[in-house]
């Protein structure tokens, strides 16, 4: 944060004047004091940073749309409310004389509209039960058709007559013989065995001669007059079922007439409701401005209602930075108000449209936060970082410990008595600490630097400790081109 970057620079500061001012105050201080902080491992990040203001994924400012005196509010300040909610309503006398009358307009357009839409649900009543005697009618006149021609080919009809005279063969045999013991005792077991014989014989008859019957069509008279009878009864109650059809159909509403009477009602309703401030979204009350007695004018601001369910954060990218912005990447969120916390964000979108003057161009980018709690709120101030890349558990050393020689990197290693120059391969640097990819360096080794700085000592895993161990120092600029065996005091800030 801007705040903790202040108080860093002034604690980076502090520390050295203390050191300074302790070291004027030793006559014998050796003018070949250097600085050093320990090689550590840790992670160090590329990132871009940002600065944005937090907004909701949603929000609503409710407005008034009449003039009024506020008659009651039902929500309050955080509440919870969905869309279609009556807010706050103002009092009816005090509306203008068009609300006042759009409540009898909108009754009289909901009747017309219930009218019409109750003549068009008669009439598709009417046309209903018209289709079904229809097809009454339609059924009995072809089961009248059908009763005229047998329905099997002759070799069916043929086969069904020789089981038939089988089967009626077989029930004469079985009646003839169950006569000869029916005179015997009911309990007798070869009669009940006979009458059982008897019994499946006749079934077998009844079931043979009712296939034949169907095969051959030999229908009866009474049959025939039945199937004519029922035709006249279909005819019958088809003709009052159309007769009934028919007169509807003058009355019935025309699409455009149902259309009509909708936009209207909408019309009314829409006017009814300027006496109410409604929500239109699903959220949480931000700004409640009106009271009970408030006298309020169209357009003036009642609510506004945020969605907080996802938070974002818009931020401006410029043109040169944007290359290196795509979505998903993550990034970290540090609110003004809550500086001792940390967020996760993502990079939720990118505009593919740059705005800008004639000399800078920036694209608007969208952070949201991932773990978003009640603390944050919307408009407070944030600071992102944007993890470009990363590296994590390597080894680090302070990003001005760094110096070049022909092309050759090099860090001064020092056991508090003699410094030695090192050569490394560097990696990933975020300007305040580097990664050390190969060199004779190992992690706690103290590295020598020609500064302080307050952020790189907490990277590092320092704790700031700003008078060494003998209860004096002086910080001076190290001297690269120190001997082996030279003697000079070491001051460490802080303990790793």
């Amino acid at each position: 944060m801007r705040g903790t970057q202040i108080s860093r620079i002034i604690g980076g500061v502090l520390i050295l004047s203390i050191l300074f001012i302790s070291g004027c105050q030793k006559d014998n201080v050796s003018q070949d004091t250097v600085l050093s902080l320990p090689a550590s491992v840790g992670t160090v990040s590329d990132t871009i940073t940002v600065i944005g203001n937090v907004e909701s994924a949603q929000s609503s400012e409710i407005v008034w749309r009449t003039t009024g005196v506020v008659e009651s509010i039902n929500v309050s300040l955080g509440d919870s409310v969905t869309a279609g909610q009556v807010l706050a309503s103002l009092e009816k006398d005090s509306l203008p004389a068009t609300v006042i009358q759009s409540e009898v307009q909108l009754l009289e357009a909901q009747d017309s509209l219930e009218n019409l839409l109750v003549s068009e649900t008669a009439k598709a009543e009417a046309y209903k039960a018209l289709r079904d005697k229809e097809k009454a009618l339609d059924d009995a006149e072809l089961l009248a058709e059908g009763l005229k021609y047998p329905v099997a080919s002759q070799e069916e009809i043929d086969a069904a007559k020789r089981s038939l005279d089988g089967a009626k063969d077989a029930y004469d045999n079985a009646a003839s013989v169950y006569q000869s013991v029916i005179l015997r005792d009911n309990l007798d077991e070869e009669k009940q065995s006979l009458y059982e014989t008897l019994q499946s014989t006749l079934t077998s008859y009844a079931q043979a001669y009712d296939l034949w019957l169907y095969y051959v069509n030999n229908t009866t008279e009474n049959t025939k007059k039945q199937a004519a009878a029922d035709i006249k009864v279909a005819d019958a109650a088809y003709q009052t079922a159309l007769k009934q059809f028919k007169t509807y159909e003058s009355g019935y509403p025309s699409e455009k007439e149902l259309l009509s009477a909708e936009l209207t009602v909408s019309s009314a309703q829409d006017a009814y409701d300027k006496r109410s401030a409604v929500s239109d979204i699903n959220g949480v009350i931000t700004i409640s401005n009106p009271r009970p007695g408030d006298y309020v004018t169209s357009g003036s601001t009642a609510f506004r209602i945020d969605n907080l369910d996802r938070i974002f954060i818009p931020i401006d990218i410029s043109e040169i930075d944007i290359v290196k912005i795509s979505d998903g990447q993550k990034a970290t969120v540090v609110l003004d108000a809550e500086s001792g916390k940390t967020y996760e964000g993502v990079v939720n979108k990118v505009s593919e449209q740059g705005n800008g003057t004639d000399t800078t161009v920036s694209f608007q980018t969208y952070i949201e936060i991932l773990n978003p709690d009640e603390s944050i709120k919307v408009g407070m101030t944030a600071e992102i970082d944007i993890i470009l890349s990363q590296r994590t558990n390597v080894l680090l050393v302070a990003a001005n410990a760094i110096f070049s020689e022909d092309g050759q990197n090099y860090v001064e290693v020092t056991d508090g008595t003699t410094t030695r120059k090192v050569a490394v391969v560097t990696g990933l640097t975020n300007d305040i600490v580097t990664e050390v990819v190969s060199g004779a360096l190992s992690e706690g080794e103290s590295v020598v630097v020609p500064s302080m700085d307050a952020d790189a000592m907490e990277a590092l895993g320092v704790e700031t400790n700003p008078v060494p161990a003998d209860g004096w120092g002086a910080p001076m600029e190290p001297s690269t081109g120190s001997e082996a065996g030279d003697s000079s005091d070491v001051v460490e800030i802080g303990t790793f």
